[in-house]
């Protein structure tokens, strides 16, 4: 389930509604520009914008501040407010909006969702904003009649992207979230769903994400109000919503195409400099085997005997797949229980930097206690403490500290000395590759 921190703006400043009354609206201020920035600097994967005057209106007066917004942060941002016409929808399109709801044009014209739907594949959405289960239309401010569940199956077969669920009445209270209507929702439907209103407490997010009807998960929850008041910080609902580093990792990865490749860099190259001296027949550990595809057939056609883990299931399948003579597992590489001194080499690339920081040292310990004495480490990591947030893949990740100052000491810790250092240069930064060996 990823988290959507929300920004609602009206007359231009951020905002949040409480039960979508708009004489009760709580003002976080009039840049939402830092605010989104905030956001993503704490491991946002999306970010979610409603246009409240759009809304309410159907004129796009926030419309600049959105587009600010777009431009300034690298995550996907989910739109709505005020979408009624294929020019509204096509203007966010083109200003790099990544996914448009529609609400009200979804109940008073479905033929519109659903050629928008076809022309843009997976960008457009529907917004179900619901009292006591009846849609609600034009800024929450008139009844329809419509049941939510009607709607959800007028809309199952359009191939929309997903259907963004809001109960009304629990929205900005920091009351919990409606589990009954969105398992009812969960059951109706295919397509994924987003849930949005009511979230208090982190311990809302893990009930949201355990959610669970035949099989079926949310894949979404908004939250504005308890963010924004201090409830708790973006970083922490990440991770409630189990969309911290390594699951951003492992869904990153799950979204390749067959036909990625990894590196453009000489990383074969690396590899033989790494095993000079490691006699063929010895056991070597790929650690992020999906992610080094070329490595693994280039360790196997030199005779080395591979076992490698990977977060994603699909990139364990690719591997076991196109290197078959090699052992490959689906693991979180820093519950590894592996045993003492069974490796010749280890190949970890860029591994080091897709776990949280805080486990990054003890990581390259257990390294080393895998590797034999003599056994050598190939390690890539950022030519500066890139702390935050980066990019990764299209999704947003932690590198933590891991420079050379830091990475060196950690390999010091663990006894291992540096063999060959070697910087390569890479968008957007800079970055090492150490080749290091185990004391004996």
């Amino acid at each position: 389930m990823e988290l959507y921190p929300a920004i609602d703006l009206l007359n231009g400043r951020v905002v949040q509604l409480r039960q979508g009354a708009y004489d009760a609206a709580t003002d976080y201020g009039e840049d939402p520009v830092a605010v989104a920035s905030a956001f993503v600097s704490q491991g946002a994967p999306w970010l979610h914008m409603v246009d409240l005057d759009a809304a309410r209106t159907g004129h796009p007066a926030n419309r600049p501040a959105i587009e600010a917004v777009v431009a300034a942060v690298a995550v996907p941002v989910q739109v709505g407010g005020g979408v009624r016409d294929e020019g509204a929808a096509e203007a966010l399109l083109g200003a790099g909006v990544r996914r448009v709801v529609l609400g009200t044009a979804a109940t008073e014209e479905p033929a519109l969702v659903a050629r928008l739907a076809k022309r843009h594949p997976g960008r457009i959405a529907v917004g179900l904003d619901a009292r006591a289960g009846q849609v609600a239309v034009r800024g929450w401010t008139e009844g329809t009649g419509t049941d939510v569940l009607d709607v959800l199956a007028r809309f199952e077969d359009a191939g929309v992207a997903a259907f963004v669920v809001t109960e009304i009445a629990r929205d900005g209270t920091l009351e919990g979230p409606d589990l009954p209507g969105l398992r009812a929702a969960l059951g109706a439907t295919a397509v994924p769903v987003v849930a949005s209103g009511g979230v208090g407490s982190l311990e809302d997010l893990v009930a949201l994400r355990h959610l669970e009807v035949a099989g079926r998960r949310l894949s979404g929850a908004i939250v504005g109000t308890a963010i924004h008041d201090g409830r708790f910080t973006v970083a922490e609902a990440v991770e409630a919503t189990a969309s911290g580093p390594k699951e951003l990792v492992r869904q990153a990865y799950e979204r390749l195409g067959d036909d990625y490749k990894a590196h453009d860099h000489d990383v074969l190259g690396w590899l033989d400099r790494t095993l000079a001296g490691v006699a063929a027949g010895t056991p070597v550990l790929d650690l992020g085997c999906g992610d080094g595809l070329p490595a693994a057939r280039h360790l196997v056609d030199r005779g080395y005997e591979v076992t490698g883990f990977d977060l994603s299931a699909r990139q364990v399948e690719r591997a076991r797949t196109n290197v078959p003579e090699a052992t490959f597992g689906e693991a979180d590489m820093t519950q590894l229980d592996l045993p003492s001194a069974a490796f010749g080499a280890v190949v970890a690339l860029y591994s080091v930097l897709h776990v949280p920081a805080a486990e990054q040292p003890a990581l390259v310990g257990s390294i080393a206690r895998w590797l034999r004495p003599g056994g050598r480490l190939l390690l890539v990591v950022g030519d500066t403490a890139w702390s935050g947030v980066g990019d990764f893949h299209g999704q947003a990740m932690y590198w933590g500290d891991a420079g050379p100052a830091a990475v060196e000491r950690w390999l010091a810790d663990a006894g291992l000395t540096v063999a060959w250092r070697h910087r390569e240069p890479e968008p957007p930064g800079a970055h090492i590759v150490y080749v290091a060996e185990r004391q004996a």
